[in-house]
């Protein structure tokens, strides 16, 4: 079965979602459920994402203000070119939302008698907004795409039951997907100059609740415990915001800020601290979700403090993957902090639970064969 994905728009290197989706195409071609190909619709100059070499990979669009017709000229192009080869693919996956590009994609692909997927990963309404814009580009979305699609794939329960209000097309969730293929994780840091403590995504604090860890920092009593933040994509209103909290905590010495940095660069980055922390404050965007990072923290053998919010809960066993910790509770996020801080046992055994969790359930393998399934069962059955 060939799986081609189509990219979102801006689809690179420093992109969050990137990491999970070259994940999957990997374990697409390392399960041999059969070739994958990936459609880059635009990508900046200098931050192209890196793939598998097993994966086809073909930019068929540019960046500027005409994308949407550039990218829909080359897709058009590209598949009539692999039909005329008689190697068109199976299944088509497209990521991006566009409004305008999606609902056109769909009529591309069909016309060529492709399944087509879309991805939904957080409530539509969520990431569109509230103006007169996303209204639009939301209805459109929901009456204009998503009864086209022939399969859903959500990340979390939350966003299945959204979905269901909307298509009749069958519906898989497909969670974490993280590549724990290389290397198993090397031991713990040395600590004698204090812990570190790792953080990795936006600094929008409404989103991740990186202002909160600064101020569950300030409480723990180890003056020699420090914060890296790696930051993903921001403005600056968003760094001067942090650096403020970070001044006003008195934690200038304690904090160090680096990003945006490439997908490929995080694991390392988050692999040299001792603990790990992604404290999501409770909202409507956290209820839906389920983070990419959280596979990435947990592959690396360390262990994560993480909010208790969206499907979270139901994903991690406190205590014995991760500790779980009610959102926007900076005492109790604290003191779980603290707990792992003077505890390397418990870091160690919460650890190598935590990659295990991710082995088993969130591999790349593990998947492209659910989405294999689902297709030939579920998907095809239909037809």
């Amino acid at each position: 079965m060939h799986l081609m994905l189509i990219s979102a728009f801006n689809f690179n290197d420093f992109a969050p979602a990137v990491a999970r989706h070259k994940a999957l195409l990997s374990g697409w071609v390392r399960g041999r459920v059969g070739p994958a190909s990936l459609c880059l619709v635009t990508t900046p100059s200098g931050s192209e994402p890196t793939f598998d070499p097993d994966v086809f990979v073909k930019g068929v669009g540019r960046p500027g203000r005409f994308w949407r017709l550039h990218a829909l000229r080359g897709l058009s192009t590209l598949v009539s070119e692999m039909a005329a080869r008689d190697e068109l693919p199976d299944v088509a996956l497209v990521i991006d939302r566009d409004s305008l590009f999606l609902p056109a994609a769909i009529a591309i692909l069909k016309r060529h008698g492709i399944v087509v997927l879309h991805e939904v990963t957080e409530y539509p309404d969520v990431v569109l907004g509230n103006g007169v814009r996303g209204r639009l580009e939301l209805e459109v979305f929901r009456r204009g795409a998503l009864p086209r699609l022939d399969g859903v794939l959500v990340i979390s329960p939350q966003i299945a039951s959204w979905a269901r209000g909307f298509t009749s097309s069958p519906i898989i969730r497909v969670a974490g997907i993280v590549d724990t293929s290389g290397p198993s994780p090397a031991g713990e840091p040395d600590s004698s100059r204090g812990v570190l403590i790792g953080y990795c995504g936006s600094l929008n604090e409404a989103k991740d609740g990186v202002s909160l860890l600064v101020r569950a920092l300030a409480g723990i009593a180890d003056r020699a415990v420090r914060l890296r933040v790696v930051a993903g994509p921001h403005s600056d209103e968003q760094r001067r915001d942090l650096d403020d909290v970070v001044r006003a905590s008195g934690m200038e010495n304690r904090v160090e800020v680096v990003g945006p940095v490439p997908s490929n660069e995080v694991q390392q980055l988050l692999s040299e601290c001792h603990v790990l922390a992604l404290p999501r404050p409770a909202s409507r965007q956290a209820e839906g979700g389920f983070p990419t990072k959280l596979g990435e923290y947990l592959s690396t053998g360390r262990p994560v403090v993480v909010s208790a919010v969206g499907s979270i809960p139901g994903s991690l066993r406190h205590r014995s993957d991760a500790l779980l910790v009610a959102p926007g509770d900076v005492g109790q996020l604290s003191a779980a902090l603290e707990e792992l801080v003077v505890d390397r046992r418990l870091r160690e055994t919460i650890g190598r639970a935590g990659r295990t969790r991710a082995e088993q359930d969130w591999s790349p393998v593990r998947a492209a064969e659910s989405i294999a399934r689902f297709i030939e069962n579920e998907v095809s059955a239909r037809g």
